[in-house]
């Protein structure tokens, strides 16, 4: 195969496994943008809603994950994803079927299990499939696809319901009660189509491009990279996944913190949300993988990537404070996915560190245990932490915004300082990589 058709092959690839990230965001994402429909039509409360949101997707997603990466260390990865996305599309559709909460839980749990192959398989592809130099874009762009899914959940959370409550798009409510029920069918049929042009790619070849024996990682088992790299587990995974609370709590509660401070309808959020969520997805990933380039290549730093997305949640932590305080909405909404964007770019860096550093015959199972810390703090954890203050200690809907900003400034100072202290462990295991892998 000449140069020219492998780059072709893996920019087909890389453009599928995008679109799959995209709409796979959009199908976690959309449950957020229509709180207000299942709190008006179904009576939930907001601890209800953040189990939706939060804990029936994300705890049994990153479980799922576990063992679905060491499956993509192991089996066909193209064929396996296209088993996921056929299993979460099903799901999502069914989740406008049901008007109780346990049905919906249950969908939402079929749909994380669906999902949780994704990224192990999507990323250990593209490592192979793009070499050194041109493999941090390549991810980058890759990412973009979940900020972009987001816009994407907006816009169909916004302009198309509405359309559809008016009646303008009248098919879409024949088989459903509520208005909002037929959004979750349109992403069904969304994902199936991905599917389908999944069957294009081809599997690549995979390349053990790190030193498969060396001492530091292990990629025989969970337990065989447990033992012995905890400090670097903790600095690539931990440390991020406590960052990524305060990502998910703004990305989960910012349109309903909107309706509750400025008296947003859904209108207005597909408005703004919409534009802003896309540019925040371009930029977001982009920022932090010119960022960690920067840091490895001009100040000669082999934890850049690490230090880099430190630095960047630090100084998301002041926009996200100001974000949700100041008594503007325009600047409100605008400083919020100003720091999201920062956020995104914290939170692609690790993942990017992790293609290069980690053996390819490993890289699915530690792609998988940073899903899993991800999942399980940032996005099982964040927005049921910002519930509980609302509902429990501050007892007053309209005090969402203290409680985001109490999260957003913990979560960024308590995982800035687990990285930082386990940045020593991930120069070492950089050390250990030939010369020519070297971002």
């Amino acid at each position: 195969m000449t140069k020219a058709a492998r780059s072709s092959d893996a920019l087909l690839a890389l453009t599928v496994l995008t679109l799959a990230y995209l709409i796979a965001y959009c199908d976690r994402v959309i449950v957020m943008i229509l709180v207000g429909q299942f709190k008006r039509d179904l009576g939930f409360t907001d601890s209800q809603i953040a189990l939706l949101i939060g804990f029936s997707f994300a705890v049994f997603y990153a479980v799922a994950c576990l063992p679905l990466g060491r499956l993509a260390d192991r089996v066909n990865r193209r064929n396996l994803i296209m088993a996921g996305i056929v299993s979460w599309s099903a799901a999502t559709a069914a989740c406008g079927l049901f008007t109780e909460f346990t049905g919906l839980f249950i969908a939402r749990v079929c749909v994380g299990v669906g999902e949780a192959c994704l990224l192990p398989a999507a990323l250990s592809m593209l490592a192979d499939l793009f070499g050194p130099r041109t493999r941090s874009k390549a991810i980058a762009m890759f990412i973009c696809g979940a900020p972009l899914g987001s816009g994407l959940a907006y816009l169909l959370g916004g302009s198309l319901l509405h359309r559809v409550e008016t009646g303008a798009i009248s098919p879409l409510m024949t088989f459903t009660e509520f208005p909002w029920q037929s959004i979750f069918a349109v992403l069904g049929l969304l994902g199936l189509l991905i599917a389908a042009a999944l069957m294009l790619v081809d599997e690549p070849r995979r390349q053990f491009d790190a030193r498969a024996a060396n001492d530091r990682v292990e990629g025989q088992s969970l337990i065989g990279l447990l033992r012995g790299n905890g400090a670097l587990i903790v600095g690539i995974v931990l440390g991020p996944s406590i960052i990524s609370m305060a990502f998910y709590a703004l990305l989960s509660w910012g349109p309903t913190m909107m309706v509750r401070r400025f008296d947003w309808t859904a209108q207005d959020i597909a408005l703004w949300f919409t534009p802003l969520g896309v540019a925040s997805g371009l930029a977001g990933p982009w920022i932090g993988a010119l960022t960690g380039s920067f840091l490895v290549r001009t100040w000669k730093r082999s934890d850049g990537l690490m230090l880099g997305a430190v630095c960047l949640a630090i100084a998301a932590c002041p926009l996200a404070l100001t974000a949700v305080t100041i008594t503007n909405a325009g600047m409100a909404v605008v400083l919020m996915f100003t720091a999201t964007s920062i956020l995104i770019a914290a939170q692609t860096l690790p993942q990017i560190a992790i293609q290069y550093v980690i053996p390819g015959d490993s890289r699915g199972q530690f792609t998988a245990m940073f899903v899993f810390g991800t999942n399980v703090i940032g996005f099982g954890l964040g927005p049921s932490i910002v519930a509980a203050l609302t509902d429990h200690v501050f007892h007053e809907g309209g005090n969402l915004h203290i409680s985001l900003a109490i999260v957003c400034i913990s979560a960024v100072t308590i995982g800035a300082l687990v990285t930082l202290t386990r940045l020593s462990a991930y120069r070492l295991q950089a050390a250990m990589l030939a010369p020519e892998q070297r971002n």
